[in-house]
């Protein structure tokens, strides 16, 4: 019985057979997928080449083109940000309320005087009083551009305290920004120097 059994048994098997490697394939595809859907997807880095939108050409940083602006002066006259390429810009952010601006403005009269050739200053009051600006710089004898600003220009240099200065170099670049008050004249100038400004000669 056993041996006329074997050969029904063969032809079942065999008859089988074709199914299995579609079975595998089956199972095989089904773990691929599986695989695809649980891989979260990779995350593009911020500091990868081309990833992300540009910086903003309209916000300040260091590295990137200074933000045009015109500022209509307390002397009535405008001050263009764009017609100074070529030169040193050093951009002060201040305000009468800031005591920290009071202790600073004598440091940056001082250097102007030293730097004015080279380098053009414009002091922007921001949030201000008129008459209050106006007596503070006859008092600190600041002979160079001063102006008020609502604060359209602060927001587009990325000022988020006061004194803030901007230094700009002559290709129109932003070099340096010092969130603080200089502590004296000599830091000032440093700060010029390495952006390509020259004293004046004697």
């Amino acid at each position: 019985m056993a041996m006329s059994d074997q050969p029904e048994e063969e032809a079942k098997a065999r008859r089988r057979s074709p199914l299995i490697p579609i079975a595998v394939g089956v199972a095989v595809l089904a773990v691929v997928v599986l695989a695809v859907v649980m891989t979260p997807a990779k995350q593009s880095s911020p500091d990868s080449a081309g990833d992300g939108p540009p910086p903003d050409p309209g916000v300040a940083q260091i590295g990137s083109v200074a933000p045009s602006f015109k500022l209509k002066t307390i002397d009535d006259s405008v001050f263009d940000m764009a017609s100074h390429r070529g030169k040193v810009v050093l951009i002060n952010f201040w305000g009468t309320w800031c005591p920290p601006c009071e202790k600073e403005m004598p440091h940056l009269v001082e250097v102007y005087h030293r730097y004015n050739k080279s380098t053009v200053f414009v002091a922007i009051a921001v949030n201000d009083v008129p008459d209050a600006v106006r007596r503070f710089v006859a008092e600190k004898r600041m002979d160079f551009p001063v102006g008020l600003d609502e604060g359209q220009i602060a927001g587009r240099y990325l000022v988020s305290g006061f004194p803030t200065t901007v230094i700009v170099g002559t290709d129109g670049v932003v070099k340096e920004k010092f969130a603080r008050a200089f502590p004296d004249a000599a830091s000032i100038e440093s700060a010029l120097q390495r952006a390509g400004a020259t004293a004046n000669s004697a």
